[in-house]
């Protein structure tokens, strides 16, 4: 390597850039490595009918303490010299790559761990620097936060993923070596630094190992120093800097293990992937083994009595077991749905996509005792979960979409809770279900309570409509939103409906089905009183232009909140009923709709409302209500469908 040095591009002007891999969503180093790397090497199969092989290997090298490899240390030092501060995260964290890089230097020998993978399609690189950044090796090596990943099952979208590979290296420095079906190699090293300063000027935090002065790959093979060519297409990174000592490295090939049997176990299982440990092949002969063998003794969540599930109900018609597949899941397509009964069942259900790498874990339906595995295997869900996919690839959240597509995501899921929860209950014939049948109640959105509050909430609160009654001990009317000039509710007879209270839980999942009502309150008690409903902490808003006189909200306590839904002429609207427990003459609510997730970044917009006045985006005013008088408003969200609501109440009182 002694013809590559090091390139950190002078920097001009900007901001300085603190850390190149602030990697936050990364909890375990390995756990993380291996679940971005497999999954980054089942995006890109060259061949399906044989399965995707993917190696993990320590190595090392042998260096000489003036190899021009060690260059990096320079920058390295210019980044503490910009932020020297002992106690900054910059210093606690570059000052050992120091340390590690003399330690290297005194030994002679550069520890590494090699991630090559077989039968995949390469990184093509396109040496035009107006063409460049449409190749893989670009996004991948270049373009931080960037990511060339248009497969409609491919995830990572983000393209932050690949700081993972610098987060396990002492010198955050790697390098990359890379084949494609046409022949075509290229190989080049990375650093991921800070911006630095060096010989009085300022760097870039990334640097290339490179063979010229334009940071541009190697090309040409048989410039590639020969023990990273590679000799077959694929793609192999190895992470310079990491322990050299070999039961620190055993070590971290159980790791790798546990990580692979947890997440990617149905791959293997299925054929999809082999993964080689060391001197130790995982295939779908013994997963069922090492997995048994890595949670034998830990506290974590063993995946066996998963991989049992999907074995026996593929392989054998043994009771207990049981594959659900649907074809025409709403906005899925083809979904299936691995069930197995078990009295010390869990509860959880596993969620995958096409890859067959667990996302994350879901309790749903609590209390039958069972073990499922879900996988959307349709084109077109794969492609929406895909979008709704974070950084680190452990939930889907329709957040992570753009605004464009939020919609379709937030019902992909929630069709995808749907249909996990139909085949449970189905599964299951019901029978852990205390029913009641209660007509009009496929209108409301409602809390897990008892048959017995539900009773008193609807006949106090919950299913009276406009106009129809008065508030009990009260000579005010329930205002009627439904005069002759708006649309009318249809007059179709609505069919009583069952009532399900099963538990229900979303642990682990961003996105929930729905079925529950937010706000202060749920409803009245089972004594029939109203409960009382805290108010909220006083907001003072002052004036723009920071004059001390300006708005001040009085926080005020409701009595009782409800809410139910009703499409008038296609249109979703959400009514929500509130009690004041004092006289309001300007009367505030502030109404958060919660949606399908418990994400407040992905805020539902108020697009109309009435009685009141819209004030941006979800504050309600220009209203009033009397002590214990019921006030009834009509809301339209933006994406015309159902949410659970928050609300705040204030009185607006000028200061």
């Amino acid at each position: 390597m002694e013809d590559f040095y090091w390139h950190f591009g002078v920097r001009e002007g900007g901001s300085d850039t603190a850390d190149n891999i602030d990697a936050k969503f990364f909890i375990q180093d390995y756990a993380s490595l291996v679940r971005e790397s497999l999954q980054n090497s089942l995006d890109v199969q060259a061949d399906e009918s044989k399965p995707v092989v993917v190696t993990y290997r320590f190595g090392s090298l042998d260096i000489a303490n003036d190899s021009k490899f060690f260059e990096v240390e320079k920058y390295i030092q210019g980044c503490l010299l910009l932020q020297p501060n002992p106690e900054g995260r910059v210093y606690k964290a570059y000052k050992p790559m120091l340390e590690y890089i003399q330690k290297v230097k005194q030994s002679g020998k550069l520890a590494f761990l090699e991630v090559s993978d077989k039968n995949t399609t390469g990184m093509d690189y396109i040496d035009d620097d107006e063409k460049c950044s449409e190749s893989r090796f670009y996004s991948f090596a270049k373009s931080v936060g960037n990511s060339s990943k248009d497969n409609a099952t491919r995830g990572g979208s983000y393209g932050l993923g690949k700081a993972v590979f610098y987060k396990n290296s002492s010198m955050r420095t790697i390098l990359i070596s890379s084949k494609t079906q046409d022949g075509d190699a290229v190989f080049e090293g990375v650093a991921s630094l800070c911006t630095s300063k060096v010989d009085g000027k300022k760097h870039e935090a990334t640097g290339y190992f490179c063979d010229n002065d334009q940071e541009r790959p190697t090309t040409e093979e048989d410039k590639i120093p020969e023990m990273f060519r590679r000799n077959e297409c694929g793609t192999s990174i190895y992470i310079m800097g990491v322990d050299d000592n070999p039961i620190e490295q055993q070590d971290s090939y159980q790791k790798i293990k546990k990580a692979i049997a947890s997440h990617f176990w149905l791959s293997i299982l299925h054929k999809k992937l082999i993964v080689e440990v060391g001197e130790e092949t995982i295939d779908d002969t013994n997963i069922i083994d090492i997995a048994g063998e890595c949670f034998a003794n830990s506290d974590e969540e063993s995946p066996l009595p998963y991989i049992e599930t999907v074995y026996y109900a593929e392989n054998d018609d043994i009771p207990g077991y049981k594959m659900i597949t649907k074809d025409d899941v709403p906005e899925l397509g083809k979904c299936v749905l691995y069930i197995r009964k078990d009295r010390k069942g869990s509860d959880v259900v596993l969620n995958m996509r096409k890859t067959e790498m667990l996302i994350f874990s879901q309790q749903l339906l609590k209390g039958y005792g069972y073990y499922g595995i879900f996988i959307c295997l349709g084109e077109q869900g794969n492609k929406i979960l895909r979008m709704s996919e974070d950084p680190a690839h452990i939930s889907w959240n329709s957040s992570n979409c753009e605004i464009s597509d939020r919609q379709t995501a937030r019902r992909a899921i929630a069709s995808k809770n749907a249909f996990i929860k139909e085949c449970i209950l189905n599964e299951f014939g019901r029978q852990n279900e205390n029913t009641s049948t209660i007509s009009d109640l496929q209108n409301y959105l409602y809390m897990n309570v008892s048959e017995k509050d539900l009773e008193t909430m609807r006949n106090s609160v919950y299913g009276i409509h406009s106009g129809e009654k008065q508030e009990e001990n009260s000579e005010a009317k329930i205002p009627d939103l439904f005069p002759d000039n708006q649309p009318q509710q249809s007059d179709s007879q609505q069919e009583p409906i069952n009532v399900f209270y099963v538990e229900e839980n979303t642990s682990g999942e961003k996105e929930d089905d729905g079925s529950r009502v937010g706000g202060h309150g749920e409803g009245e008690g089972g004594d029939g009183i109203s409960p009382v409903i805290p108010k909220p902490e006083d907001k003072y808003e002052p004036n723009d232009d920071g004059s001390e006189k300006g708005t001040f909200l009085r926080g005020v306590t409701l009595s009782a909140q409800a809410l139910y839904t009703r499409k008038v002429d296609g249109v979703l609207y959400h009514f929500v009923r509130i009690v004041p427990a004092e006289d309001c003459a300007n009367l505030v609510l502030d109404v958060y709709a919660i949606g399908d997730e418990e994400d407040t970044n992905d805020e539902i917009f108020i697009e109309e409302v009435t009685p009141g006045q819209l004030e941006g985006h979800n504050r309600i005013k220009q209203l009033s209500a009397k002590q214990g008088e019921r006030l009834e408003i009509r809301i339209r969200f933006e994406d015309n469908m159902s949410h659970p609501v928050n609300i705040e109440a204030y009185e607006e009182v000028a200061k």
